[in-house]
This record gives structure tokens, sequence and C-alpha cells, in this order.
């Protein structure tokens, strides 16, 4: 039914140095679009390979940066759209959307999708969407394959926070039919972690588990922690060469942790503590790493 994450969202109400900051982060350099009527929203979409980042601005200086929204891609938008209404997913019909780019493009960037419902969700924003966007969303096969120095590949995972895991699994895996990797707890990191698998990437649901006292990863959002079943929390980008990725971040003023090894056997992996307009992120080298 689903084909592959086709964009993440981040929302910012500071577009211009967010847009330079993922330019730094990801090593690459976004499509500028806009909405038609008085350029009333802007948008720009990192091409990473295997997904899309998209970054939206927001109308309100009161809404703070952060994840927002996930869209899946379906080969079928019309087919997805009739099996989700009939099982109650489906929030609302499938609609047209448009772009016009920031350049001398003539065409606009032109596609249908539709939202989910967000009892379903778990609150998070999640929309169905159709392929064809004009290559909004398509990077160059040529800059895919040669990736700048310590340069993004890729999004390896994207951190879900949930309340309810066995909620949030049946909805993932039972509701939107995406493969159930794996499903284990960690007692020494007061985490059950859930990783779900969709096209070259993870859903990872993060439920926290023992004693209020028990040290989780989780805990770093603090009493800025969502009410919501669900929220997006982070996301690990994947690199070639963790050592190159983190001397080009570094050398460009970030602050980043030593490379260490990941809980993932094989895997290299260090932190991003700035410069990610509040995300909480990891870069990771994954154990097929192509440099050796």
């Amino acid at each position: 039914m689903l084909e592959h994450l086709q964009r993440l969202i981040l929302d910012t109400s500071t577009f211009d140095a967010t847009l330079r900051a993922y330019e730094t982060l990801l090593a690459t350099r976004p499509v500028l679009a806009h909405e038609p009527a008085a350029q009333a929203s802007r948008h720009a979409f990192f091409h990473v390979g295997n997904t899309t980042l998209e970054v939206r601005s927001t109308a309100s200086t009161d809404t703070a940066s952060g994840l927002a929204a996930l869209v899946f891609q379906a080969q079928d938008v019309d087919a997805t759209h009739q099996a989700l209404d009939a099982s109650g997913l489906a929030d609302a019909p499938r609609s047209r959307h448009e772009l016009s780019a920031d350049n001398a493009t003539p065409q606009p960037f032109i596609w249908h999708q539709f939202p989910l419902v967000p009892e379903a969700t778990g609150d998070i924003p999640i929309h169905i969407a159709d392929a064809d966007a004009g290559g909004l969303w398509t990077r160059d096969p040529d800059e895919a394959q040669s990736p700048p120095a310590g340069g993004v590949i890729g999004l390896d995972h994207v951190v879900i926070r949930s309340r309810d895991a066995d909620a949030t699994r049946n909805f993932y895996g039972d509701q939107l039919g995406i493969r159930v990797a794996v499903d284990r707890e960690f007692p020494q990191w007061g985490v059950r972690l859930i990783f779900c698998k969709v096209g070259d990437l993870t859903l990872e649901i993060a439920s926290r588990i023992g004693s209020d006292d028990a040290k989780s990863p989780l805990d770093s959002q603090g009493d800025n922690a969502p009410s919501t079943r669900d929220s997006l929390w982070g996301c690990s980008w994947r690199v070639a060469d963790a050592d190159e990725a983190r001397g080009r971040l570094a050398g460009a003023g970030l602050d980043v942790s030593e490379v260490r090894k990941g809980r993932r056997p094989g895997t290299r992996v260090f932190t991003v503590r700035n410069g990610t307009a509040g995300v909480p992120t990891l870069m990771i080298e994954p154990p097929d790493r192509p440099n050796g």
C-alpha cells in the first residue's frame, strides 16, 4: 500500500535561519518554493537519497521549530484512499496541492494527498500522497550517487515518542501495513523500541518503561514533552564516513560529540547538539560503509 516515506516535514518560524542550518547539516542545497497566493508560506525541499526533508515556514512567531508531519507515498493514491476510507482512517477526500518554484521554472509543482484521522495517528499529522510533483522530491541521480564529502546520504530513522506503544504499533503495523521488524524492551535504557521498516528507512517507536526513577533517553524533553499519544521526537541521518562527517560539521562550528560505537552492531555514530532547529539529531555510519 505504502511505498516509502516521501517527506519528513519540519515547521519553523525562523525560516531563513533554519534553511541555512540544514544546508550546513545535510551538505546539500534545497529546492525553494512557495504557495501561489501572495507567497503565504515558504518551503524548502532537501533531497537526501531515500527521502526528502521539507522545511516549512509557519505564520506565527509563537510556533517553535520542530518535526511536524510525515508524508507517505502510495503507488495508487486513489485506491489507497478508498481502502483507508473504508477502514475509517482517511480524514478527508484526496485534494490537489500546488507550489510555485522560487526560480524561473514556469510550471508549478502539483500533487494530490489526503490526511489520516488524528485519533488513529496519535495526533501526528500524517498524509498519503501520490508520486508526481514535477520532480519536487526526486533527487538528481548523479547527486545521489556522489554526495559531497562528509555529507548526508539518506535518512536512517525517525524516532516517534509514544505513550501507548501497543496502540502505535497497531496503527503502523496492522492498519498501515508497515512491516514490524523488532519489538523489544531495553530495561537498561528505560525504553521499549519498535522498529517499523518502510522503504529504505526505519520508523523507531520509543516508549518509556520502568519506574519514574529509571533514566531514559526520552527524558531529555523534560517538561516540554507533548501530552499527545505520539509525537515526532528526533531523527538519525545516514553518512558514509562518521569521522569525515564529524570533521565537516565541527569545522562549520557545530557542537558535535566524539564518534562512538552505535547500539546497532557495526555502526558508528555521533550526536549533533546544535544547528538542528531543536531536533534531537544523530549521525550514523552504517555497517556496510562504502569506504571501508
